[in-house]
């Protein structure tokens, strides 16, 4: 899948939320409205976080929230960029969705998510 295509566009000031991290982790955050997507590798872990573009910092785990969206009792995987891509190909319309202000609802400091079953 080719970002770029679909308009996204990385973001260079915006980080995700603040994570403990060593020194060789790398991250790069990409717009692709109505979504945010924060990328993070390093030490043999890759993950992405996907939150919607009006707030920001409400992002999760993406596997977790395309679980929660299909109704599946595990989170969709992915370990390297290509897993991430087809299954991002096969989730874009359904995530953009769940984000949507009409799916999510308005921002509120300290709401829990409201994709993730417990």
């Amino acid at each position: 899948m080719a970002f770029e295509k679909h308009g996204a566009q990385v973001i260079p000031h915006l980080k995700a939320p603040q994570r403990p991290r060593v020194f060789d982790y790398v991250d790069v955050t990409v717009g692709l409205k109505p979504l945010i997507f924060y990328f993070v590798r390093g030490r043999g872990e890759f993950r992405v976080d996907v939150a919607p573009e009006d707030i920001p910092n409400d992002c999760q785990e993406i596997g977790e929230v395309i679980a929660a969206i299909h109704e599946l009792n595990d989170p969709a995987q992915y370990y390297r960029l290509a897993d991430f891509g087809y299954l991002l190909q096969q989730n874009l319309d359904a995530l953009g969705k769940a984000f949507s202000r009409s799916e999510y609802g308005d921002a509120r400091s300290g709401r829990k998510p409201t994709l993730i079953r417990l």
